[in-house]
């Protein structure tokens, strides 16, 4: 997911690093903003 730090919501890798590594909700909260913007939560919440 690194190399898609930005689409995670993240302007530079070095702080998609860090904020994996500040609390144990930084990487699901990155995972959320990546599906978000990739506009896959539509799929999810029909199910598909």
């Amino acid at each position: 997911m690194g190399a898609n730090h930005t689409t995670a919501g993240f302007t530079a890798l070095e702080d998609f690093i860090t904020a994996m590594f500040d609390s144990e909700g930084a990487p699901l909260d990155a995972f959320i903003a990546f599906i978000q913007h990739a506009k896959l939560d539509v799929a999810l919440r029909a199910q598909d």
